[in-house]
Parts: structure tokens; sequence; C-alpha cells
């Protein structure tokens, strides 16, 4: 059967046909996908990033952060995520 497609991170779920965690994010009923992860925790990182970009006090993260701080992806993590920021 193999993994089940459901997470523990909000955002993330597995996807069987690619073999990665996939991240996305929905504002306004519009679902914004943010990309493909080995990691679910890189991916869980990634839906945060785009979480606190797009709703910033009031972001639902899956981790906890200090005030003013942001999610750090590491080196090689693409900056140019295909989401809208709020406005």
């Amino acid at each position: 059967k193999g993994k089940p497609t459901a997470s523990s991170f909000k955002g993330v779920t597995w996807d069987r046909s690619r073999g990665r965690y996939k991240a996305q994010i929905a504002k306004d009923g519009v679902k914004h996908h943010l990309g493909y992860f080995y990691d679910p925790r890189k991916a869980a990182l990634a839906h945060d990033h785009a979480a606190l970009d797009m709703f910033g006090e009031f972001a639902w993260t899956n981790f906890t952060y200090e005030e003013g701080g942001q999610p750090c992806l590491g080196e090689g993590h693409r900056s140019d995520l295909p989401y809208s920021l709020a406005s």
C-alpha cells in the first residue's frame, strides 16, 4: 500500500506519484502549491514561510517562532516560491 497520504504537519501531504511530500497553502479559497520535498519538516517550513508572509501575526504555523523570527530552509532553498504575498 505504501505511505499514507496524511502528514502530521499542516499544509503537507505525501504525493505517491512523485514519492515526495507536497507543501501547499490556501488563501481566499485558492490553493497555492509551494513545492515537493523529500523531508516533511522542510515541506512544513515552506508552509510556515508562506503562512507568515501571507497572514503575518495571524499565521497558523507548524513550528514556534520568536517574535520577528522567520523560518530558515537552509542552503539551496528557492526564495521565489509561487504564491502571492498578502496585500
